[in-house]
């Protein structure tokens, strides 16, 4: 007599797996993630503060006569959502 596959393994088909209730999977959502993701939010803020003051650059280069009040500009703009944040 040939055994398959079928024969050998029980699969219940219709049994719904044991799965964590919605609140619980919510509570465990936000004490594993919450460090990382305000961590991650954090370094993107100071990442685009710092290319936002960069572009400084093309603006010395391309309108050197007004350059000083668009830096100065840049600068207040870029602390100011530092701070805020």
């Amino acid at each position: 007599m040939k055994h398959t596959l079928a024969d050998v393994v029980e699969i219940d088909l219709h049994k719904q797996p044991d799965r964590p209730l919605s609140a619980e999977l919510r509570s465990l959502y936000r004490k594993e993630g919450e460090t990382s993701r305000r961590n991650a939010t954090r370094q993107g803020l100071w990442v685009a503060v710092l290319i936002y003051v960069l572009f400084s650059i093309p603006d010395i280069l391309l309108i050197w006569d007004v350059a000083i009040y668009t830096i100065a500009a840049r600068f207040a703009v870029g602390m100011i959502v530092l701070i805020a944040f």
